[in-house]
């Protein structure tokens, strides 16, 4: 039996569907698991507020978006409410650096990620990121 290019086209397709799905499921999982840990509700992630209480766990939103997804930074600062890439990049460098300098927020990113994993969610390898 011999596989026609229409056929590759659409089985190539339909893995990056489920991908696409795949990621777009983990992402909602990101937004209820910290939302949970801040005892917040998912969609005060993506408010443009500047308050305290939003910042750090929408930063620690977005950070785990990009470790655990391929979604590029403007797509991910979309997700969140936000208007351009710059600041989904400040974030996640908030984040990197906060966590190497502070116990109690290294702490709080260890227990949402085993909470996350916890979930289903599979750590993916560098490679995948665009």
């Amino acid at each position: 039996m011999e596989i026609t290019q229409h056929e590759i086209k659409l089985a190539k397709f339909e893995e990056k569907a489920r991908q696409l799905k795949t990621e777009l499921d983990y992402i909602n999982l990101i937004k209820e698991e910290v939302a949970d840990y801040f005892r917040l509700v998912p969609d005060s992630l993506s408010k443009k507020s500047r308050l305290r209480t939003y910042v750090w766990p929408r930063q620690i939103a977005i950070y785990f978006t990009r470790e655990f997804t391929t979604f590029g930074l403007l797509d991910i600062a979309r997700m969140y409410g936000l208007t351009n890439h710059a600041t989904a990049l400040h974030s996640i460098r908030v984040v990197k650096n906060d966590i190497s300098v502070d116990k109690r927020k290294l702490n709080q990113i260890n227990q949402i990620k085993l909470n996350l994993l916890q979930h289903g969610i599979e750590e993916r390898n560098e490679e995948g990121r665009s």
